[in-house]
């Protein structure tokens, strides 16, 4: 039986309490969070507050044309939900979107294809689609033609609600034609962390659903046959919950839980009947079907059934126990609690058979997951009357998902992402890779062409990422995995409020630590240099030249500054300037240093040719506090009462406004407040945790709204569009022809220039599903 990840159990027990806290803001009207500085909440600004794309239904298709084919270039990190294999390709669900992969070589993975949006944001199930099958079609079609059908949960209104709705969705070459919503509500265990279905293929032309509701158990028959319509046309109740089902011929073998094997009918698809129902095998997890033989694990081992008579399964050879693995002979804790001359019962993922081999997962979870462990087991059936264990790799993490390809197989976590591991020896796997990171707080992230830092924490600690953006690429078809380079481990409370980057030295703004400096032209051994000691709340660091602009103060603490730390020696910077004043961002543009000013609300602007000695030269009041800025030459961008202003800077000593993009007018998409700012002049972007926005500022009196890039945001999914509160994410980063968005925990995308083959296009297509009780 494939489980549903189950999406709330946090690497760190600070992570849970954070989960509680939300949950607690959810149970109390009128509740906010408190934090650093950022756009205006709800009613403020007269922005309203939106949970991701479920917008009119009148932008089912909507092409909007963008001038620098922004379209999404790679992708780490997320919450994962199904994943499949099919010959050396992989496709994998993150947050309700399908990725297919290039796994021609395990551990130089690249990303092909993506499709669009498939969720409902009232759902409180991050990683979905839970399940997913593909079903080849006639041979001419080639993979183009095939079909994916996969479920989404949806419509989960609480964390301790035990309904969710269930939604088939069909997509072919990733896109989107046809969905249904399946009747009733599915009943969840663990009180509506998980909900436990099936999905198997009948044919080309039906797709058999098992799901429990809270009349009980359903096997359904949709009819597929014409994938924009798919209909309900029949209903099987079995005894118990469905463990696995596979489909031969027209009949379905479908394992009910806690030991029973039906063989079911479906020769009338409107009327199925079992035509038998034997002893299976005692805790029945899956089955998978293979030649003439039916293999079944349960808790009591691994049992062949000869299929000789297709409508009367019948035992053949005895059944083979699965033992736990032994001890590490180092003495560390084993990955697999619970050894013994038997395996403990535990949950199976997703039972495979490839080139006479089983693999299967075993797994325990824990609500803290690094004491979560797992197991890939390797049977051998190239006998089936003699099956033997010739493989049990452990490991670390909640993993829930296992899909084999040609001399791969792939790993889904809850949590950590997608691992590869190699096959090309069948008995010894081997670890290649990632395909995604685990999902991590996002923090800020600075960027050069050719490296981008990143700050994240799991609660327990932080870390700084470094990533080459240079996706590695095979001729002139898609982008791949960006590849981690190194990493700086921090101790915990180190997230950073704000980062810059230049010439591969990084400089990070420690919310009550101070400026940190790290030497990280070795991206691959970065290593601190130096921390500078706070006069208040960090709050922007910009840089130029070596010599660091920082922001500091809080508008609840003491009086703020503009601090100038000259760290051209990174191992002893020295600051050579101290401005009271207090500010909301910094921002360099060649040699202007640019600052908002909070009160009295205004843009100082100063000359940087001693970039230690910096000389104010201009000011520019302003009606309101601009919260966020970006500058180039001869332009400022700032993020101010709803609006993002264009400023003309080519004469710093009088600065000037110039055009005006009122963001609250433009209503065919509720995009939520930006939070973030970056520019490539004349195009600026927007971001927030659940979009990148594309504006056009070439006439810099008339900057006009252009474009869009929906991510979906975890904390969307948590706290409903209805919360007022300002989640994580949102920071961009631009540099060379790549924009970086880092989302809440749905990790880091990066978007670039041009519209590689295989990748999304410039057209922009958005699937909205239906709302219960909405148009």
């Amino acid at each position: 039986m494939t489980r549903a990840p189950v999406p709330f159990r946090h690497r760190s027990i600070g992570a849970a309490l954070v989960l509680a806290c939300l949950c607690l803001a959810r149970l109390l009207p009128g509740a906010s969070s408190s934090g650093a500085a950022g756009p205006p909440r709800d009613g403020a600004d007269g922005l309203s507050k939106h949970s991701g794309p479920t917008g009119p239904t009148g932008l089912t298709q909507e092409t909007l044309a963008a001038p620098d084919g922004l379209a999404l270039a790679s992708r780490t990190g997320g919450y994962v939900g199904a994943a499949i294999a099919d010959g050396n390709f992989a496709l994998a669900s993150f947050d309700f979107r399908l990725y297919r992969y290039d796994l021609s070589d395990p551990r130089a993975p690249r990303a092909v294809a993506s499709g669009p949006f498939v969720g409902a944001n009232s759902s409180l199930l991050p990683g979905n689609l839970s399940r997913l099958i593909q079903i080849d079609g006639p041979p001419e079609q080639g993979q183009a033609g095939k079909l994916q059908v996969g479920l989404v949960n949806w419509d989960r209104e609480s964390l301790v609600g035990d309904f969710s709705r269930l939604q088939l969705v069909l997509l072919r070459d990733l896109s989107v034609v046809g969905q249904l919503e399946l009747p009733g509500f599915t009943t969840a265990p663990y009180r509506g962390l998980a909900v436990v279905t099936e999905l198997a293929a009948a044919g080309d032309d039906h797709v058999l659903v098992a799901e429990t509701e809270a009349d009980g158990q359903h096997v359904r028959v949709v009819d597929i046959s014409r994938p924009e319509q798919p209909r309900l046309v029949g209903d099987y109740r079995p005894s118990g919950p469905v463990a696995g089902m596979a489909v031969r011929g027209g009949l379905a073998y479908i394992l009910v839980h806690p030991a029973r094997l039906v063989v079911l009918d479906l020769s009338t698809p409107a009327s199925p009947r079992p035509l038998a129902e034997l002893p299976a095998i005692g805790g029945a997890m899956d089955l998978v079907l293979v030649g003439q033989q039916a293999f079944v694990i349960g808790c009591a081992g691994l049992a062949v059934f000869d299929l000789a008579d297709p409508a009367l399964p019948r035992q053949i050879g005895p059944i083979l126990p699965l033992v736990d693995p032994p001890a590490p002979p180092d003495g560390s804790p084993t990955p697999v609690p619970g050894r013994g001359d038997r395996m403990s019962c535990r949950e199976s993922a997703n039972l495979q058979w490839q080139d006479g081999r089983l693999y299967f997962l075993t797994a325990v979870d824990s609500f803290i997951p690094f004491q979560s462990s797992h197991v890939l087991w390797t049977i051998d059936v190239s006998r089936p009357k003699a099956p033997r264990i010739v493989s049990q790799r452990g490991g670390e993490g909640e993993a829930s998902g296992l899909a084999v390809g040609d001399g791969f197989a792939v790993l889904g976590y809850a949590h950590q992402g997608l691992s590869i591991v190699d096959l090309a020896d069948p008995d010894q796997p081997v670890e290649a890779g990632v395909l995604a990171s685990e999902s991590m707080v996002q923090g800020p992230v600075a960027a050069e062409p050719d490296l981008v830092v990143q700050s994240l924490t799991d609660g327990w600690a932080a870390e700084l990422r470094f990533i080459d953006p240079r996706s590695p690429r095979r001729g002139a078809a898609g982008a791949g995995q960006p590849a981690s380079l190194g990493r700086l481990s921090l101790p915990e409370g180190y997230l950073a409020e704000d980062l810059a980057l230049e010439d591969g030295m990084a400089y990070a703004v420690i919310r009550d630590k101070g400026l940190l400096v790290v030497d990280a032209r070795n991206p691959r051994a970065p290593r601190r240099t130096a921390l500078v000691p706070p006069r208040a709340l960090g709050k922007a660091v910009a840089v130029r030249r070596g010599v660091a602009y920082v922001a500091e103060g809080d508008k609840k603490g003491p009086e703020g500054f503009l601090r100038v730390i000259d760290a051209r020696d990174p191992t002893s910077p020295v600051e050579t300037v101290t401005v009271p004043g207090t500010l909301n961002d910094l921002a360099v543009g060649g040699d202007l240093l640019v600052a908002a000013v909070a009160d009295p609300p205004s843009l100082t602007l100063y000359d940087l040719r001693d970039p230690a000695h910096p000389a104010q030269v201009g000011t520019l009041p302003l009606a309101g506090s601009a919260y966020k800025i970006a500058a180039q030459s001869g332009r400022i961008y700032m993020l101010m009462g709803g609006a993002l202003v264009v400023v003309d800077s080519s004469d710093p000593a009088a600065p000037r406004l110039r055009g005006r993009l009122d963001l609250r007018e433009d209503n065919r998409f509720p995009f939520g407040a930006p939070s973030d700012v970056a520019a490539r002049s004349p195009v600026v972007y927007l971001g927030n945790y659940s979009n990148v926005q594309t504006i056009d500022a070439s006439d810099p009196d008339a900057p006009r709204w252009i474009d869009v890039r929906f991510i979906n945001s975890f904390i969307d999914l948590l706290a409903g569009p209805t919360e007022d509160w300002m989640p994580t994410g949102g920071f961009l980063a631009a540099a060379g022809n790549r924009v970086h968005l880092a989302g809440d925990k749905t990790g880091l995308w990066s978007f670039g220039a041009g519209t590689p083959e295989g990748m999304l296009t410039t057209e922009m297509r958005y699937l909205f599903l239906p709302q219960v009780g909405g148009p």
